[in-house]
């Protein structure tokens, strides 16, 4: 379940950053929802992810939220919010805020990731090497940053309780996904798949949970034994980070844009963790005024956005990711 932990994490500095009482409430009365918002479109990556089922294409069209009408998305998604009656309203109001929190984080964030762990380059043969080093590193940021918002490891926290919600709940966040869905992306996708995507993300995180470390190091070994790379014990939390490898960036070690290596930051992912949390404060404040108070959507759009989740820059931008300094491949 790599970067799970750290987008919940991001939603809850968010909300401690709260301070008005309504919008505070609102998120609090539906808690475990606003938690499942935080995994964003990533619940379509869970989707049919257990070895006896099939995807259905879900992780492609996971893929497509990411890149793809991004702004537009959110924002027909409050207005179908804006439209409802209580208790739904509220319901779709605490997962947008959620899912907002997930969107600014990975802006703010992802190239950054990206840059450290690498990517296949435009024209270069496909590997998954890069896949597994993506989520080594988030699943790295998951353990270092669970100590250091919450001071707890892997074994003291459950995230799949943290996530799973009524199947009211899950029904109504399902029917919003697919209306919008359609929409947005002429996707046809009921209901019924959307519960099932979040049944799966609860139930894998439940069986990722890895309490003595044992799961991973047998998982790995089963790899390594049919000369596979680590493709599924990448995504299992270790109990500690002690490979000495600066994942924060505490050292404010100089990194590059991945499509722009004119630009150097020094930036640590605490520092860029904190301003998304920011930053999904102040757009969250709008999202509860625009579906309780049925207040112009587009007042948010501006802030909102049209994102790519891996760039941070408008999604209908032609962006080219070509730098990378990978982290595990320092010699």
């Amino acid at each position: 379940m790599p970067a799970l932990l750290t987008h919940y994490l991001c939603g809850n500095a968010m909300l401690k950053l709260v301070e008005d009482d309504h919008m505070r409430n609102s998120i609090l009365n539906h808690r475990n929802v606003f938690n499942l918002g935080t995994q964003g479109p990533d619940i379509f990556f869970y989707y049919g992810a257990w070895p006896w089922t099939k995807n259905k294409g879900m992780t492609e069209f996971g893929d497509r939220m990411h890149e793809e009408r991004t702004g537009e998305f959110i924002l027909e998604a409050l207005k179908y919010s804006a439209g409802y009656d209580e208790p739904s309203k509220s319901v779709l109001a605490a997962y947008m805020c959620g899912y907002l929190c997930h969107y600014v984080l990975d802006c703010h964030t992802h190239p950054y990731i990206f840059y450290k762990t690498g990517f296949v380059r435009t024209g270069e043969a496909y590997t998954s090497k890069y896949t597994c080093y993506h989520r080594m590193f988030e699943t790295a940021l998951d353990v270092l940053m669970l100590n250091y918002e919450l001071g707890k490891r892997p074994p003291e926290f459950n995230a799949a309780e943290q996530i799973k919600i009524s199947g009211h709940d899950a029904a109504v966040i399902g029917k919003m996904y697919s209306v919008i869905l359609k929409k947005v992306y002429d996707e046809k996708i009921d209901t019924k798949l959307v519960c099932q995507a979040i049944a799966d993300i609860s139930g894998i995180a439940a069986v990722l949970r890895d309490k003595t470390g044992i799961k991973k190091i047998l998982l790995s070994k089963i790899e390594k034994s049919l000369g596979r790379p680590p493709m599924f014990s990448s995504m299992i939390l270790p109990l500690e980070i002690n490979d000495g490898l600066d994942y924060l960036n505490i050292s404010h070690s100089a990194w590059k844009l991945p499509w722009d290596n004119s630009v150097a930051l020094t930036s640590s992912f605490i520092e860029s963790f904190e301003a998304a949390a920011k930053e999904a404060k102040l757009i969250s404040i709008d999202i509860i005024r625009c579906i309780s108070e049925r207040t112009r959507i587009e007042d948010a759009a501006s802030l909102i956005g049209n994102r790519s989740f891996s760039t941070g820059i408008d999604c209908n931008l032609d962006i080219e990711l070509k730098y990378f300094d990978c982290i595990y491949e320092k010699s």
